[in-house]
């Protein structure tokens, strides 16, 4: 039951950012960028995922899904406080944004297990603002997304850093800022 809620849910967060809802206009703002990545050592196997549009108008709110994906043969745990997944857009090389900054999340650890072929989804959400306050500059960002969580199993290798190893690899998104259309 938890798979199907989990691509239930899915599926929703992608028919939602690419238009599939009756927003597209038929032009290339409905066009979707993807980016996959993947964690195995000794007894696991994940694979995360990062979906978007690949353009965005002023003023949209970006729409980032993440998945995190058991693919291996045994169950994985992880330990983990909120928040379970991160994100962040770049600029020339240049940190812009990240989704926690700023955020308060609970002081609290809980266990997150995944099956195998079990997936959670995490979608994260971007304003278009810097970590200032002030809208982005229209233009290319590179933005990624990583589980935060790391596996608790006794035999299993600790990823040294969730944010290079447990992520789906970057992709690039576009905002333009042009007139809405009527």
């Amino acid at each position: 039951m938890r798979n199907v809620l989990a691509y239930g849910l899915t599926a929703l967060a992608l028919w939602t950012i690419t238009g599939c809802s009756g927003g597209g206009n038929g032009r290339d703002d409905i066009q979707t960028v993807s980016s996959t990545g993947r964690f195995q050592s000794f007894d696991q196997d994940l694979e995360f995922t990062l979906t978007s549009r690949a353009f965005y108008r002023q003023g949209e709110t970006v729409s980032l899904v993440f998945t995190v994906k058991n693919i291996g043969q045994r169950r994985v745990e992880f330990l983990a406080g909120p928040p379970y997944a991160d994100a962040k857009a770049l600029r020339a090389n240049t940190e812009v944004w990240r989704w926690s900054a700023g955020k308060v999340f609970p002081a609290i650890i809980g266990e997150i297990s995944l099956q195998p072929g079990e997936v959670e989804t995490y979608v994260l959400e971007w304003d278009q603002k810097d970590a200032q306050g002030n809208y982005v500059a229209a233009g290319t960002y590179t933005v990624n997304a990583w589980f935060t969580a790391f596996p608790n199993n006794a035999i299993v290798e600790r990823p040294r850093d969730a944010e290079t190893e447990l992520d789906a690899g970057p992709i690039e998104i576009t905002l333009r800022f042009e007139a809405p259309l009527n």
